[in-house]
């Protein structure tokens, strides 16, 4: 849904996540905003996000299940 520029410091989102709702376009925003931070999904990725959006595990699964609906 997104991607990192080349630098690492661009996002590019997929114009498919209009099918999403806001909750869910917000959650993919800040997982890549922070990984312009922490690049791969270690610990230390997981624990920035969470600081952020401490239920992030809803979008995950709900993205997990309706994800491939969006493409």
């Amino acid at each position: 849904m997104g991607q990192h520029g080349k630098n690492g410091d661009t996002i590019n989102l997929n114009v498919n996540l209009l099918k999403a709702s806001a909750v869910v376009v917000n959650y993919i925003v800040l997982h890549e905003i922070c990984h312009l931070m922490v690049k791969e999904h270690s610990h230390h990725y997981w624990e920035l996000l969470r600081k952020f959006m401490p239920d992030y595990e809803e979008k995950t699964n709900w993205l997990n299940i309706n994800g491939s609906n969006l493409l």
